[in-house]
């Protein structure tokens, strides 16, 4: 896994307003970031059809953004962040809420904890391996039947992968590529088989040219 807390330690006091900014200058990255969060909201509202409570976890919660429009829709809600200055942010902008220490490969919880585990532009620092490992660690977690829906820089396969890389290289976009080549973007089809191995139900929704959201449901109930 990428030991990003440094940066993003730097990062944490100008976080959210630098997200603003890309947001609506259309970064290929942050395009539509605050419909994409509200579309992540929206996903756990109609799997909770019929549940009396359900508990949320969020898990590279920053500084909050997703957590709090969570919260805001009535929900129970927790952050799990490794960088020490998001959390403070966090704390500052939610005193009510809880943002715990950890990351996906330890989440400090007991077995059994959350309904729901949600994360946005987060997942990509993890190698595939360690992927499957936080998958592991995110069974352990969730109650059964649970969901876990992630939004995150992906593409659908490798060979959409290297498409839009050489769509990128003719175009003279190699900032793009080495921002790319230098994370660990999510291939679907490869994740989605991960989730069904471990038991999980999964579908996936393209939301920008580079984000998608994943849903996998865990336990014996399909994802509606």
């Amino acid at each position: 896994m990428i030991d990003n807390n440094r940066i993003f330690d730097r990062w944490a006091a100008h976080y959210d307003s630098d997200i603003s900014r890309a947001e609506q200058s259309g970064d290929w990255i942050y395009k539509d970031y605050t419909k994409i969060l509200k579309e992540i909201v929206a996903v756990i509202e109609s799997w909770k059809s019929g549940k009396s409570q359900v508990k949320v976890l969020d898990i590279g919660a920053g500084t909050g953004n997703l957590t709090s429009m969570i919260y805001d829709a009535g929900f129970k809600i927790a952050g799990i962040e490794p960088s020490g200055k998001m959390r403070e942010k966090f704390e500052e902008k939610l005193p009510a809420l809880k943002i715990l220490r950890g990351d996906f490969i330890n989440i400090p919880l007991q077995d059994d904890n959350a309904d729901v585990i949600v994360s946005s532009y987060a997942w990509h620092h993890l190698t595939d391996d360690e992927k499957k490992e936080s998958i592991n660690e995110m069974v352990r977690v969730l109650k059964d039947p649970g969901l876990v829906v992630i939004a995150d820089l992906m593409f659908a396969d490798r060979e959409k992968r290297e498409t839009k890389i050489n769509q990128l290289r003719q175009r003279g976009e190699t900032s793009i590529i080495e921002d790319i080549e230098s994370e660990y973007y999510v291939d679907i089809s490869r994740i989605s088989k991960c989730f069904n191995d471990q038991g999980f139900h999964c579908d996936s929704k393209q939301m920008t040219d580079y984000v998608w959201i994943v849903r996998a449901q865990y336990g014996n109930i399909a994802c509606q």
